[in-house]
């Protein structure tokens, strides 16, 4: 029974573990939507029950342990004592090599018995990976608000980046140096790099998800460091599509725990979006469970629910990161259709991973070594820059990605 328990309790500390590490995966979606109270909330949930749980293992274990351990010496020692007396009173009913037999035979009990202690073991592997998350934790640059901070106004202007630098440690490279940009409101742009690195940490200065360590991020004049964050992350929203589904129903994806959004807007975004079909054809449509126990996405599907989040909103800036894995046929179509809604009437930056998005775009930025190499179309990119046929070459060459280009092209 104790060991039925023991499994019980273990299993659940598995499921919480797997529960605070989803939530840790989260963590920039959760800022960008502006989910912290809520997401810290279910957090500590979460972290209440894995200690609660840990220590009823202990409790149980404790029991365990001394049960077991009383009933090995006394079952020992009864043996012996039942062995011995045998073959010394009457050794024609058990001889000295029977006796030897049964105490080999009785020592093996001890293996199931062990098992017991090896409990300790998976405790202290669940106690490693609880300390992983808090190190995690720890690990999250905290970016803070100014006192006195103001509202931000829908970027009606131009995103400026002034003398920008970043680098992740000072061990490494930078990632920006001396980034100067001046993006005009209304068009589109994408964002590629050799430093694979690079156009994110531009995206993630907009929505302050990082701190430049020189230099400042303007929209429309204002230093984004001086505005609130709530404003600032209203009207700059961040879809990834590496990003992960938070566990809740698709409606709550999508809102993001604002009741503020009615079904109706959740299924207008949705369809913008072109995430309202497969939402329908999934077993329980807006309430369908996702995330942990839940049903899973495609990367395609995931991507679009993205979409969904950040067009409920109806940013100003919208910020694009198309995933890294080949998507389908279908999922291209649905996209390219999406993109031409989502493209008009707003500032979008975008870090691409196909070419037909590399050609609908206004205007691309390449840049190298920190800093802006060149700004202009994919086609006269292609004919000016030797440093862009050589990124588009190293990234869409029919060799390297074959699907893909055989495809598109």
């Amino acid at each position: 029974m104790d060991c039925f328990y023991q499994a019980k309790t273990l299993v659940a500390i598995e499921t919480e573990l797997s529960l605070l590490a989803e939530n840790l995966r989260s963590t920039r979606l959760v800022r960008g939507f502006g989910m912290e109270t809520a997401e810290h909330d279910q957090f500590q949930k979460h972290l209440q029950k894995y200690t609660d749980n840990i220590a009823t293992l202990k409790r149980v274990e404790g029991w365990g342990h001394r049960v077991a351990r009383g009933l090995a010496v006394f079952c020992s020692c009864m043996v012996l004592f039942l062995v011995g007396y045998k073959v010394l009173v009457s050794p024609e009913s058990l001889p000295l090599s029977a006796a030897v037999l049964m105490t080999g035979i009785f020592a093996f009990f001890y293996l199931p018995v062990n098992g017991l202690y090896q409990l300790i073991q998976t405790r202290d592997e669940a106690n490693i990976a609880a300390s992983s998350i808090y190190r995690y934790l720890n690990l999250i640059p905290a970016v803070g608000q100014a006192v006195g901070a103001k509202f931000l106004e829908p970027l009606s202007q131009a995103l400026q980046f002034e003398n920008v630098s970043f680098q992740l440690n000072s061990n490494s490279p930078p990632l920006l140096k001396g980034f100067d940009l001046k993006i005009p409101a209304g068009t589109s742009t994408a964002l590629v790099s050799l430093e694979k690195l690079a156009p994110r940490a531009v995206s993630y200065l907009i929505p302050r998800f990082i701190e430049p360590q020189a230099g400042r991020v303007l929209m429309d004049g204002e230093d984004t460091a001086w505005v609130t964050l709530e404003s600032l992350r209203a009207e700059a929203i961040f879809v990834s599509g590496n990003d992960p589904c938070l566990t809740g129903t698709v409606k709550e994806n999508i809102q993001c725990g604002d009741d503020r959004y009615s079904l109706q807007e959740v299924i207008a975004a949705s369809k913008e979006a072109h995430a309202h079909q497969f939402i329908q054809n999934l077993s329980q449509g807006y309430e369908t469970a996702l995330g942990q126990h839940g049903e899973e996405l495609t990367v395609g599907e995931c991507f679009r629910l993205g979409l969904a989040r950040a067009l409920l909103r109806k940013p100003a800036l919208l910020i694009i990161e198309e995933p890294e894995e080949i998507l389908d046929e279908d999922t291209k179509t649905l996209l390219e259709d999406a993109y031409s809604r989502i493209f008009q009437n707003r500032t979008v930056l975008i870090i691409p991973s196909r070419i037909m998005t590399l050609r609908r775009v206004d205007q691309v930025v390449l840049i190298h070594e920190g800093k802006v190499e060149a700004v202009d179309s994919q086609p006269n990119l292609l004919k000016k820059s030797a440093l862009y046929r050589h990124w588009e070459y190293t990234r869409f060459n029919q060799f390297r990605h074959t699907q893909e280009t055989s495809n598109e092209r």
